[in-house]
């Protein structure tokens, strides 16, 4: 949003025009207001690029591996953002920006706290430019309350973001209109964590646990409008759900203490479910396992305090 502020000389100091030559002062008059029209068009060039007309986004990882999106590299080098043309010149400090960003390899958003307020903010890659574009309701921070935003998506010009409450155990997920004004986030629904989008589908988490313990994922369609259109419910028991191309794949336990899951695929839209593999504790071990970097052909397993690499065809577990 861009304030013009429009100067205005004090009468004292205008004078009319009454000179041989305001005829000549009357003709050049519409050729400046053109260059003023002009001069106004380039500023309005310099406002942040739309990214409705830029490339899907990506998440970038909060730890130190190296991840390419468009035709740049980023790494996380102590807790700083550094992105570059090639995996040997990742040299360019991002500045300003935090964790949680999403980038299409052009402009990269990202969550900014001070002092328990949360700002949406936009960082053009190509000339460290950033910007405050959104204000999130106020997240009460203090003794014992944990309360704060995270980007959970980007998708058709909207920005999805969870508000996570963990002295009240929720979890909700709030939408903001690119281009919009800077006040215009809001809330869209309750008990929903975004964690995984596929096109216009997302998997979202619909309990808020504090342990490693299964949990509600509900898969949902985002509308034009930008809002959520529940599509179906996936497991009141499932982990680690997460898309791969165009199919979603998820840990569904069918045992109360986390001994045994059954790995689930659906199509992008729910249907055609399909169990590729089903996981079990060491014969008569009451230790839970857990899957997780779910995919089409393996999975990773930790059980017994150790981690696993299994593979669905082989059955077969090789430790990691």
């Amino acid at each position: 949003m861009q304030t013009t502020f429009q100067h205005t000389e004090p009468a004292s100091n205008r004078q009319d025009i009454n000179l041989p030559y305001a005829p000549v002062i009357r003709v050049i008059r519409p050729a400046l207001l053109l260059a003023l029209i002009l001069l106004a068009a380039c500023a309005m060039l310099a406002v942040p690029k739309p990214a409705e007309a830029a490339s899907g986004y990506a998440q970038l990882p909060d730890d130190t591996s190296v991840h390419k999106v468009g035709s740049l590299y980023f790494q996380r080098k102590k807790d700083t953002l550094y992105y570059g043309s090639s995996e040997s010149k990742i040299n360019t400090k991002a500045y300003d920006v935090t964790w949680n960003a999403y980038t299409n390899g052009e402009l990269l958003y990202y969550i900014k706290e001070s002092k328990g307020h949360y700002y949406l903010k936009l960082y053009e890659l190509d000339n460290g430019h950033y910007y405050r574009v959104a204000n999130m309701p106020y997240a009460k921070r203090s003794l014992g309350v944990t309360d704060y935003y995270r980007i959970s998506a980007i998708y058709k010009g909207y920005v999805y973001l969870t508000r996570i409450n963990e002295d009240d155990f929720c979890m909700d997920t709030y939408a903001y209109k690119i281009g919009d004004d800077e006040d215009a986030v809001e809330k869209i629904a309750a008990n929903v964590d975004i964690t995984s989008r596929s096109g216009k589908y997302v998997l979202a988490n619909n309990d808020y646990v504090t342990d490693v313990s299964p949990y509600r994922i509900t898969l949902y369609q985002i509308a034009s409008s930008g809002k959520l259109k529940k599509i179906k419910l996936l497991s009141k028991t499932a982990h680690n759900a997460r898309f791969v191309g165009k199919y979603a794949y998820y840990a569904d336990y069918t045992t109360p203490y986390m001994t045994q899951c059954c790995i689930r695929r659906v199509k992008q839209n729910g249907s055609g479910k399909k169990t590729l593999a089903t996981l079990s504790s060491k014969k008569g071990s009451d230790n839970i396992i857990v899957a997780y970097d779910i995919g089409a052909t393996s999975c990773k397993v930790s059980r017994e305090g150790a981690e696993y690499l299994y593979q669905y065809k082989s059955k077969k577990y090789t430790k990691i």
